[in-house]
């Protein structure tokens, strides 16, 4: 039994010094493959499938170009936005992905590259019962998902004058938005717009509530050469217009009518 707890404690320890240590981009170059994450299908709607059955998806395109560049091959992770900070710390990814706003919280827990997307928070309501400015959410129920940026600003902005759902992932907030358990959700305004283009009853009024936050890759914190490299590719593939490109190709496929690219890239 004593040997039982001693060699319990030894795994435990060596596990943990084992998380601890992110691999740096001479490693990830020798093993041959870079591990990415992007949101798991359930929780992302920055990709679609069309009328021919061909996946479009800003962040699977942009992974696949960084390990093309870096020379190694491809492995990509689904993590749920609650996840995302986990996955980096304990090293089940090298970069994150996954529609990544950039907060001073989330600085403190990972080191973020150049960022590639600009965002904002949308809010989606029935046409019949419309939320269309920021005033109207005074005294409504909001349904947010917990762990993301909307969530943390409903708490920040709302706590007192609203009343605040938070689900575990977009499809019981959606759900919940369906049934009527809240007025109105809030979300990423690129997500909001696809939900309710996708239901007919519901449209997303507002598109910029609150100020404009940016999307960029993470890293787990100190790993100094691959943020190095990553801030290089991100820039060089600004100036080469690959970040314009790819937006076009996915998600301005989605939304050519509603949105301009020069409103979410950054280049």
């Amino acid at each position: 039994m004593k040997f039982s707890r001693v060699f319990l404690a030894f795994a435990l320890v060596f596990a943990s010094l084992v998380a601890a240590q992110a691999r740096n981009l001479s490693q990830i170059k020798q093993s041959g493959v870079i591990k990415i994450g992007i949101r798991d299908e359930k929780s992302s709607l920055l990709e679609f499938t069309d009328a021919n059955g061909t996946l479009h998806s800003f962040d699977k395109t942009l992974a696949a170009r960084l390990a093309l560049d870096l020379g190694v091959n491809l492995e990509l992770v689904h993590v749920t936005p609650q996840a995302r900070i986990d996955a980096v710390a304990m090293n089940f990814v090298d970069i994150m992905l996954g529609d990544f706003t950039q907060t001073r919280d989330r600085e403190r827990e990972v080191d973020f590259a150049l960022p590639y997307m600009k965002i904002s928070l949308g809010v989606i309501s029935r046409k019949d019962a419309l939320i269309a400015t920021a005033a109207d959410l005074r005294s409504k129920t909001i349904i947010a998902v917990s762990g993301t940026t909307a969530a943390s600003f409903l708490r920040e902005k709302y706590k007192n004058i609203a009343t605040i759902i938070e689900t575990a992932d977009y499809p019981n907030a959606f759900e919940a938005l369906l049934h009527g358990e809240g007025d109105g959700m809030v979300t990423d305004n690129v997500i909001a717009l696809a939900w309710a283009k996708e239901h007919k009853e519901f449209a997303a009024e507002i598109l910029r509530l609150g100020k404009i936050d940016v999307i960029a890759p993470a890293v787990k914190k100190g790993n100094r050469s691959l943020l190095i490299w990553l801030n290089e590719e991100i820039s060089g593939l600004a100036r080469s217009g690959f970040l314009r490109e790819t937006f076009l190709n996915t998600l301005g496929m989605r939304f050519y009518r509603e949105i301009r690219v020069e409103e979410f890239i950054i280049e």
